[in-house]
């Protein structure tokens, strides 16, 4: 069968409709795709450079920032005495009867409270800074005007200390009041807090011969 010029002509525009339509769905659409796509990453890495331009250009402010934040820290800790023993905790009882002319008659210890520990830790994977609570329950005796001494002298003591709760009633034989209170006494383990053992001086020494 032979094809009029007009039915060739015909064919021939239909073909170049379907290349075309080809070209712009496989060729056109897949180019733009991608061009899209190359587009959003030159967004985000253009959002990202100014970014970091912008925290490049702090760099000064951002340093001095963290540097303060340490040295405030540290200032923090140094408040703080070393984790210790009873001995310790006796020695400050004793200063505590000294300086404020009252009588402790009775020493209850607690075991260390573990209150606070960083979430930076070591190679052994122990936290590098430890923080602790210990409770004191002591029986005191003192005449009324030296109370304040006694909770100025907690409340100004070189390690931190507070008192939790205390009880006071007034004794008539004595003319003083009597009672007891929590301390609580905290502390750090760290590497910058060494415990170092109380030096106990002057301690009378005296020989009895007890069969006399």
């Amino acid at each position: 069968m032979k094809l009029s010029e007009k039915n060739v002509q015909l064919i021939l525009i239909l073909c170049i409709v379907v290349v075309a339509f080809l070209a712009y769905q496989f060729g056109y659409q897949g180019f733009k795709g991608k061009a899209d796509k190359l587009s959003l990453e030159n967004k985000i890495a253009e959002a990202r450079v100014a970014e970091l331009a912008a925290k490049e250009a702090n760099r000064t402010e951002y340093v001095d920032t963290i540097n303060g934040a340490g040295e405030k820290i540290n200032e923090i800790l140094a408040e703080y005495g070393a984790k210790g023993t009873k001995e310790k905790s006796i020695m400050f009882v004793n200063r505590l009867e000294d300086e404020t002319n009252s009588k402790v008659s009775s020493i209850g210890f607690n075991n260390d409270e573990n209150i606070y520990s960083s979430t930076q830790v070591d190679d052994a994977g122990v936290p590098v800074i430890r923080g602790y609570k210990k409770q004191l329950n002591i029986e005191y005796s003192c005449k009324y005007e030296n109370m304040k001494k006694i909770f100025k002298f907690i409340s100004t003591y070189p390690d931190r200390t507070n008192v939790e709760s205390f009880t006071m009633m007034y004794n008539q034989e004595t003319d003083g009041v009597n009672g007891s209170m929590i301390i609580n006494e905290f502390s750090v383990e760290d590497a910058n807090h060494e415990y170092v053992v109380p030096s106990v001086t002057c301690v009378p020494l005296r020989k009895y011969i007890i069969f006399n």
